[in-house]
């Protein structure tokens, strides 16, 4: 019973830490930069852009629900960005995570069977499932720094990156008139 291994209380105050902890990052991010860090965001994490916009449309009329059903990482910058209230957002993201944790553990208990014949799987091919994981990670790590980036760079120019779309929405958005050459005869 995968249930058994490990207590109540370790489960949820390690899964509420783990899941909370960048939340109010995010949250700053949003309220420091607004929708350039969105922007920024659908750059550097291609799958969530359509996502990221369609969560935006919610916001304005269920942005609480948003964030309780879904506190993670985007959803926490768009309520920055959406300036929701500190203590509204803090109220739905605690509340959402809780209810988070409390559902996967009902599921866990639901699915004990089929979980614990996966758990057995993993057990009995640690050592094998463990070196494709290494080789992925080495591989994203690899195709990050070919391409010239990764998250850690990504990071690091993040200012520079959200600088630069805040000066491309302050640019005139019309172009001047092309000038037609005339024949003077």
């Amino acid at each position: 019973m995968a249930r058994t291994e490990i207590s109540a209380w370790s489960y949820y105050l390690v899964g509420f830490v783990r899941l909370v902890l960048p939340d109010p990052f995010f949250y700053v991010l949003g309220i420091w930069y607004g929708d350039a860090a969105i922007r920024w965001m659908e750059r550097r994490a291609a799958s969530y852009g359509a996502m990221l916009r369609t969560l935006e449309r919610w916001f304005s009329r269920h942005g609480y629900v948003v964030v309780f059903i879904a506190p993670n990482n985007p959803v926490c910058l768009l309520a920055g960005a959406a300036a929701m209230p500190v203590m509204a957002f803090v109220t739905a993201n605690v509340t959402g995570t809780i209810a988070r944790l409390v559902l996967i553990r009902v599921l866990g208990d639901l699915f004990d069977s089929p979980l614990d014949a996966v758990r057995d799987f993993i057990a009995t091919y640690r050592i094998p499932l463990l070196a494709v994981g290494f080789a992925a990670v080495a591989l994203t790590v690899w195709s990050d720094r070919r391409r010239g980036g990764g998250e850690i760079t990504d990071l690091v120019h993040m200012d520079e990156e959200i600088h630069e779309i805040e000066a491309s929405d302050a640019a005139p958005t019309t172009e001047p008139a092309a000038e037609t050459d005339r024949d003077p005869a």
